[in-house]
């Protein structure tokens, strides 16, 4: 099968993109989803393309957004100045890639505004394609204008949640299924060999890696890991001057943690903790995957039974009073969190890569 992915290029805050450190198979950072997507369905023996339609150039493609936004508004075609700019040319860009590669499958990577509705209409309609939408993200709250213009449009969407699935539905569309979109590819996501200073500077009791930022979304997080200031605890975030003018968990932050770094996190820490945002309720973020996929011991607020089994695979809490009676439990029980670690692990490669996914999508496609 012919299969084109569509994707954004993702930059971690404060980095310069160099094209000499992108991937040349895909054009997107190593570290990145989507490479795992492109590989996943090329094991599975399909032709697959990947096109890249932001990323480069963020501040331009949001003017050109505004600009759009202001002629539509004002009833205005585009004015042809404003037709060279680099989200007009990734339009035409993507057309004539489809018209090379004729594809019967187009997956939108979700969250973007830059890639025009009538743009991939116009691809389904001309080459009778398969549209699909891969967000792991709540639409109620993160659906992009694209995104619900094209809603009608998308022969199926594929979330993380369930109740993500029902809400796509209620906005549109045909089907929407949580799949899970989340997973890892085993040949990056794995068990790593650390050297004695990784180990004294990342292992510790406690880990939590993830965004902090003190908003609706994650405030349960910070919650949660206020009150754990008894225990050896260390915090990875992105979200660093807000820990670090929190007076309850500066001492702990450590800085960021991205892709090998975080695996060996993942590996040095006795116990890996997970909590979703609120918007989260009967799914599982890509950490609920990533700390399995790296046998890491996970301690997570809730994860959908069907993924891993509660309490063999990995180990579930109901609130902050339960969180410290699991953690000083588990402390004090090594071989128990070793074997459920490592059954996480292996439930984590049996059904959880991306090749196992992508291999349940397109039998879902087809149907």
């Amino acid at each position: 099968m012919k299969v084109l992915i569509l994707s954004p290029l993702h930059r971690r805050k404060g980095e310069k993109i160099v094209k000499e450190n992108l991937l040349p198979e895909t054009g997107l950072p190593y570290y990145q989803a989507q490479n795992f997507w492109y590989e996943g369905l090329r094991i599975l023996g399909h032709d697959v393309r990947l096109f890249v339609y932001s990323g480069f150039n963020p501040e331009l493609d949001y003017y050109s957004l505004l600009l759009r936004s202001v002629s539509e508004k004002m009833g205005l075609r585009t004015p042809p100045i404003i037709s060279f700019l680099p989200v007009w040319q990734t339009q035409k860009n993507l057309l004539k890639l489809a018209q090379e590669f004729v594809p019967e499958v187009v997956i939108l990577s979700g969250n973007t505004d830059l890639i025009f509705p009538d743009t991939l209409v116009r691809i389904k309609k001309e080459y009778k394609s398969k549209l699909v939408l891969l967000n792991g993200l709540s639409p109620v709250i993160c659906a992009t204008r694209t995104e619900k213009s094209l809603t009608p449009w998308f022969d199926f969407v594929f979330t993380n949640d369930e109740y993500h699935a029902v809400d796509w539905k209620m906005l549109g569309a045909k089907k929407a299924h949580a799949l899970p979109v989340s997973a890892i590819d085993p040949a990056f996501c794995k068990p790593r060999i650390l050297t004695t200073s990784e180990k004294l500077d990342l292992g510790c009791d406690i880990s939590f890696v993830g965004s902090l930022s003190p908003n609706s979304l994650y405030s349960e997080r910070l919650r949660l890991l206020e009150s754990l200031t008894q225990f050896d605890l260390k915090i990875w975030s992105p979200n660093e001057q807000e820990i670090l003018r929190n007076p309850k968990l500066s001492r702990f932050y450590q800085g960021q943690a991205f892709a090998e770094k975080m695996q060996k996190i993942f590996c040095a820490t006795k116990i890996n903790l997970n909590f979703h945002g609120h918007t989260m309720q009967a799914g599982g973020n890509l950490r609920t995957f990533e700390i399995p996929g790296c046998s890491g011991f996970e301690l997570v607020d809730r994860v959908n039974p069907k993924w891993y089994r509660i309490g063999k695979e990995l180990i579930t809490f109901t609130s902050a009073t339960d969180l410290k009676h699991k953690i000083t439990y588990y402390l004090s029980h090594a071989s128990q969190r070793r074997n459920i670690a490592v059954a996480g692990y292996q439930r984590t490669l049996k059904e959880h890569t991306y090749t196992h996914r992508f291999s349940k999508m397109l039998k879902m496609l087809a149907t």
